[in-house]
């Protein structure tokens, strides 16, 4: 027998319910033995078509059932046969069934019947009611929607409007704070420059200093060699003269040696004076990069500026061509003014009664709005109106109900009131019975119907509910969230799928890290993870509960034909899935949809419920009466009786009812009595109808009343004209004032222009200084290294010069020189660094009076913005007052729609009224239809009363039979007591024999299942370590690749840095690493560890067929045991 019953809901549940809902379980695994059949990515064709089969049968069933039903309808409205032929078919039906019969089913058919066409029409006016609502609803919604996107962009645009402000004056911080970094930065290089200048002003006084002394040496050397040349020509002491030269012109050669040196000092002071100005050259050049990034900004912010002046162009142009649009307004509304006049001229005859009616009709214009919003409040308390009658309807309708709860309740009374009667007479005229039966064990059968009847009740009216419930709108809601949810599921699930495919296809096509198969532009270390191959469940579940997967090697054998089923199961189904379309395609075809066959599928799972309460309620009368039996005991030896047995046998029952006595007819004093308060309750009912008319009809005459005031209203509605003429003129001296505004707007628009301009040229003539200062910079670096090209010759003449005299003549012209050169260069950068502070104050100025000009194209743009704001209101209102003047006829003829509408109102309360009186008399023929039905049953209570004493004679003689059964019970009982006592003598006097080889046997059995134990307890120790650690590898696995997985996804930090990195130099690619000896060494270590936790693993698992064989077989053993 299958698991699940193909009648349960949960079986329509697997239709409903998509089978691949949890996508993280593996398809492969299933649930496990204890539900075989049930995979989750199985489809279990077998009960599918259990279930359509049985579907198909229990529909063509009730199809039958209900035609049928309809043909016996049809054939007892077409026959009608009289009351008398009712009660005598029902006694023939009475007394040819063997069981209680009552006619309350068909009477209720019948009454369900007349009241059906009331039901119907009551029906459509709760769904004409409901629609009204739903589209009042949704049209709230839709305005409320409007209305807050309309306050979104709102905001939104004054967001991105100060968003815009914040990023100019953003803009203008920097740019002023990299002028000043400027100015500090050319400060700074001013003042290294003037101690450049100051150092080298010092060296070279130095340089004169030493060549002033040079040349007294030389003069002193000169007047030594005169002397000596006097001397030597004398001829005096030449000896003692030239020794004294001789020393002499050593010292002046070691003179010249320290000047030499001093002169490579001078020059290496110099070249790093070069190398100082190098870097100021560099500085000077990052200075101009910044110059330059800020003109560029300063373009950026030119073009913003012209693109805005576009804009207010653009706006120029709305303006004009809303200038246009309102002087089309103006000469329409001129137009409608000459229209209304040469309307007046023709229907008024004097120029006075043209003037009155022409007052009237600016009075009437005032008072249009005020109309309009009293009709809106009319028509809504018309529709207030419509919602009481509708309540009233309602309420008559439940009180229609209530009535008919009131019947069955007072037939509930008057069945009780018969039973107590019955049960009153049957102990009146049987006073030979028994005391005994005086007193009744429990609840009588006619209470505990009654009890059945009530849980009917009960059960109908939980099904009227449910079936309310399912027809409500929030379950409709709920049902709608489903699908939608179902929706959003498969979708997620084909993703999976695709991502699935992609994950299956990268791994295919085995991807290495240093192996590009193909040109993708995927980085190394994703295309790594994507040709990983990891056996692991997508989310911790169900599977986690036995990771022994984790030790399947890739030659298991048991794999194949796995697969292999695998593959089988698929190709079902997808035969299934085949014959699934092509049923559902023929039952399209047949005219049985999909929405069809859903409503069908809840009537047949609703009829189900009823008839598994049917089951359970007949199922619990059955066990009430089974324990009453069982609890039957014979009154004079206080035994119990087998009467379930007894009444199977039915060869104790005599069916002769030839010796039966009639009953005297019992009077019906109660029985009037009750149908006289039923009917007193039915005219009480008819008079609060009629109460409830008269409502009804009071309720019309305020609705005539509503009519008359709306004519009124109406009527004093075209005294309103002259509002909208004053709302007119203001409109008018408005729209003079916005064009004004427009004007001065304008003047100031062209002003900043004009300002702009002026700024564009200051601009263009502080660059084109700022080039020809750039221009005199690299002038004076050419003539620096000119400088130091004829040092340089300086030094290689000095070199080449042997003579001191040359040398101090070259370096007196070369000094001389330099230094008329030096104070040309101090002239001309004196003269550049005061241009460059010039051109930084113009910089300045230019970029205060930019900022003034932003800081005024803002203020003037918000103002032109107010004002376009202030134009498009005033143009709205225009629009407004036209509508209301071309709508003001439309409005009146909806008034009067509005009260033909009413009329037509009025004209459906007067047919629900008479309804209503027809419902009443309907009702009343069905209290005298009741009463035939009464008497009706009485006749047939009297045939049953004398079925009951026919069966009170019968219990009497089965009595008899069961109480001589009783006896002979009794006697075997005695036997086999006598018997059990014998047995259990026997079985307290036998001794058994102790056996020391049993007990031997015993205990070597006990040793070897404790050691059993012991390697079960090491086993399952072993298996719990390996998957506890295999399961913290796995979440360490899992972070790893999460965390480099998050190294390259594009969330919105990645993104930022990547911007950020926009203009920078690329960062060189790193060289790769060479493998190392310690990489190496881990990889063996681990190598290692692998095999020996393998090995290890292996010899803990050696043992778990041993463990399994000798389980089986301590099972069987004590199965065996328990069996013998």
């Amino acid at each position: 027998m299958d698991k699940a019953s193909f009648i349960s809901t949960a079986s329509s549940h697997d239709l409903t319910t998509h089978h691949r809902v949890n996508t993280s379980f593996d398809p492969a695994m299933g649930f496990g033995a204890a539900a075989k059949g049930h995979g989750v990515g199985r489809f279990n064709a077998g009960k599918l078509n259990n279930y359509l089969h049985g579907l198909n049968r229990r529909l063509q069933e009730e199809n039958e059932t209900l035609l049928s039903r309809v043909r016996k309808l049809e054939e007892d409205r077409k026959a009608e046969p009289p009351v008398e032929s009712i009660s005598a078919g029902s006694s023939r039906r009475s007394s040819g069934v063997h069981r209680r019969i009552s006619t309350g089913g068909a009477l209720d058919n019948v009454q369900e019947d007349i009241a059906e066409g009331w039901l119907e029409e009551k029906a459509q006016l709760e769904e004409m009611v409901e629609e009204f609502r739903e589209e009042a609803e949704k049209l709230l919604v839709e305005k409320e929607e409007i209305e807050k996107e309309l306050e979104k962009e709102k905001e939104g645009r004054e967001r991105d409007q100060q968003r815009w402000k914040a990023r100019v004056e953003e803009a203008e911080e920097e740019a002023m704070k990299i002028i000043e970094n400027l100015g500090k930065n050319a400060s700074e290089a001013e003042a290294k420059v003037a101690k450049a200048e100051a150092k080298a002003e010092q060296q070279r006084r130095e340089l004169d200093r030493e060549i002033e002394e040079l040349k007294e040496e030389l003069d002193l050397a000169n007047d030594r060699a005169s002397k000596a040349e006097r001397l030597l020509e004398n001829g005096k002491d030449l000896g003692g003269a030239l020794n004294e030269a001789n020393e002499r012109i050593s010292q002046l050669m070691g003179d010249m040696r320290n000047a030499n040196t001093q002169i490579e000092d001078l020059q290496e002071e110099v070249v790093r004076s070069d190398h100082r100005i190098d870097e100021l050259e560099k500085d000077l050049r990052e200075d101009k990069d910044i110059i330059a990034h800020l003109e560029e900004e300063l373009r950026t912010n030119v073009d913003a500026l012209e693109a805005e002046q576009g804009k207010v162009e653009g706006m120029e142009a709305k303006i004009n061509s809303l200038e246009e649009e309102v002087a089309s307004m103006k000469e329409y509304v001129d137009e409608l003014e000459e229209g209304a006049a040469v309307t007046v001229e023709q229907h008024e005859r004097e120029l006075a009664e043209a003037k009155a009616t022409m007052e009237a009709m600016h009075i009437a214009e005032q008072q249009t709005a005020d109309m309009i919003q009293d009709l809106e409040r009319e028509a809504q308390r018309a529709r207030d109106l419509t919602a009481q009658t509708e309540d009233a309807l309602a309420e008559a309708h439940d009180k229609l109900v209530e009535d008919g709860a009131e019947i069955a309740n007072l037939k509930g009374k008057i069945s009780s009131l018969e039973r107590e009667r019955d049960k009153y007479q049957k102990m009146a005229d049987m006073p030979h019975e028994p005391s005994w039966k005086a007193t009744p064990l429990g609840p009588t059968e006619e209470e505990l119907e009654a009890l059945e009847q009530e849980l009917d009740e009960a059960n109908r009216e939980i099904g009227r509910l449910n079936t309310l419930l399912s027809q409500s709108s929030a379950r409709e809601a709920v049902d709608k969230a489903k699908d939608a949810r179902i929706e959003m599921l498969e979708r997620e699930r084909e993703e999976l799928l695709e991502r699935n495919k992609a994950l299956r296809m990268t791994y295919n096509e085995m991807t290495t890290p240093h192996k590009y198969v193909n040109g993708s532009t995927i980085s190394p270390i994703h295309r790594q993870v994507l040709s990983m191959s990891i056996r692991a469940p997508r989310t911790p579940g169900a599977p986690l509960r036995d990771m022994s997967w984790l030790n399947n090697s890739t030659n298991d054998p048991t794999v194949s034909p796995l697969i292999a089923e695998i593959h089988r199961l698929q190709k079902e189904l997808d035969v299934a899935n085949d014959s699934i379309d092509d049923k559902l395609d023929r039952l399209e075809d047949a005219g049985l949809g999909v929405v069809g066959l859903t409503k069908k599928l809840e009537d047949a799972r609703a009829k189900i419920s009823r008839l598994e309460d049917e089951i359970a309620r007949l199922s619990r009368k059955e066990d009430r009466y089974s324990r009453r039996l069982a609890r039957a005991r014979c009154k004079n030896c206080n035994t119990k009786l087998d009467l379930p047995h007894l009444i199977t046998d039915e060869s104790s029952y005599d069916l002769s009812r030839d010796d039966m006595e009639a009953d005297p007819p019992t009077p019906f004093t109660k029985n009037s009595e009750a149908l006289k308060n039923q009917l007193q309750l039915a005219n009480a009912s008819l008079d609060q109808l009629r109460t409830d008319m008269e409502n009804l009809k009071a309720d019309n005459k305020r609705l005539n009343v509503k009519v008359k005031e709306t004519k009124q209203e109406s009527r004093a509605g075209e005294k309103a004209k002259s509002n909208v003429q004053t709302e007119l003129d203001k409109a008018k001296r408005t729209i003079a004032d916005l064009e004004r505004a427009l004007s001065e707007e304008r003047s100031r628009l062209r002003s900043i222009a004009a300002e702009q301009e002026r700024a564009e040229k200051d601009k263009k003539h502080v660059l084109s200084d700022l080039r020809r200062a750039e221009s005199d910079m690299d002038g004076v670096k050419q003539e620096l290294q000119r400088l130091k090209q004829e040092n340089n010759e300086l030094e290689k003449e000095l070199r080449q010069n042997t003579t001191a005299d040359q040398k101090a003549r070259l370096l007196e012209t070369k000094v001389a020189e330099n230094m008329d050169t030096i104070a040309q260069l101090r002239q001309e950068r004196s003269f550049i660094t005061k241009d460059h502070k010039d051109l930084q104050r113009r910089y300045s100025e230019l970029s205060e009076t930019v900022s003034r000009l932003r800081e005024k194209h803002a203020a003037h743009s918000t103002s032109h913005d107010n004002w376009r704001h202030k134009l498009d209101l005033q143009v709205l209102e225009i629009d407004e007052l036209k509508q209301a003047l071309d709508d003001r006829s439309s409005q009146l003829k909806k008034a009067e729609r509005e009260k033909e509408r009413i009329a037509s109102e009025k004209d459906g309360v007067a047919k629900t009224v008479s309804g209503l009186e027809a419902d009443l008399r309907r009702v009343r023929r069905d209290a005298e239809a009741f009463g035939r039905d009464l008497r009706t049953l009485r006749a047939e209570k009297e045939k049953l009363e004398s079925k009951l004493k026919e069966e009170v004679q019968k219990g009497e003689r089965a009595k008899k039979q069961s109480q001589t059964q009783v006896r002979l019970l009794n006697e075997q009982l005695e036997s086999q007591k006598q018997r059990a006592a014998r047995a259990l003598e026997v079985y307290e006097s036998h001794v058994c024999a102790a056996d020391s080889k049993q007990v031997s046997d015993l205990k070597m059995q006990h040793n070897k299942e404790c050691k059993g134990l012991m390697v079960q307890i090491r086993y399952l120790k072993a298996k719990f370590t390996r998957e506890s650690s295999f399961r913290g590898d796995l979440t360490y696995q899992k972070r790893y690749l999460l965390v480099l997985l998050a190294q390259f996804e594009k969330s919105e930090r990645t993104i930022f840095a990547s911007i950020a990195r926009i203009g920078f130099p690329v960062k060189p690619q790193q060289a790769k690493r060479r493998r190392s000896l310690k990489s190496v060494a881990h990889v063996v270590v681990f190598m290692n560890r692998i095999k020996r936790n393998s090995e290890q693993w292996q010899e803990q698992r050696a043992s778990k067929v041993a463990i399994s064989a000798a389980l089986e077989d301590v099972r069987r053993r004590r199965a065996l045991a328990a069996s013998s």
